[in-house]
């Protein structure tokens, strides 16, 4: 009983929940691989930075830095919306439709994958361990009987990563 009463005065599951809020970091290489690993806060800063503007699919718009633009995909096909996000240098495909796809596994070692709220759903965003992978994206599916986005880059360099993390935070669906 006096351990309880010291563990309430001290803050008890009230500060034991927010010290373990807190990610860890592993060490860097060549001892480790430097990854974030343990409980994550997910709320992000979706927020819109200044100076970028507006890109409007038939199905979601989504913000997009200076000099980039939308470009719509010929390839598009049936039930299915597919193009590019891109300032030239760096591409972000996307394919809107019941087709669209987790473009990796969840189970792949080579990825980190966390689970955040875009646009009021739940989504998938994954990146390479250590920028060595190809793929960086993000997955939405809506549920049930709704599409699903998926949006991808590859060989992306970790600055590119950051970007495209702040590109896919900004997409809101049009119903």
């Amino acid at each position: 009983l006096d351990f309880f009463a010291l563990w309430l005065f001290g803050g008890g599951y009230e500060r034991y929940s927010k010290e373990n809020d807190k990610p860890f970091i592993k060490p860097p290489a060549p001892l480790d691989t430097g990854e974030v690993y343990g409980p994550t806060n997910n709320t992000v800063n979706t927020k819109v930075p200044p100076g970028w503007q507006s890109a409007t699919t038939d199905y979601f718009t989504i913000a997009l830095p200076p000099g980039w633009y939308y470009k719509p995909s010929p390839s598009s096909v049936w039930n299915s919306n597919r193009g590019e996000l891109t300032d030239t240098k760096t591409v972000l495909f996307f394919e809107y439709g019941p087709y669209a796809a987790l473009p990796i596994a969840t189970t792949d070692s080579a990825y980190i994958v966390t689970s955040e709220q875009i646009a009021g759903v739940s989504a998938k965003l994954f990146h390479p361990k250590l920028f060595s992978g190809t793929t960086t994206g993000v997955f939405i599916d809506q549920g049930v009987g709704k599409e699903k986005l998926s949006i991808a880059g590859y060989n992306l360099t970790a600055t590119e990563q950051n970007m495209a993390y702040q590109i896919f935070r900004t997409v809101e669906f049009r119903y």
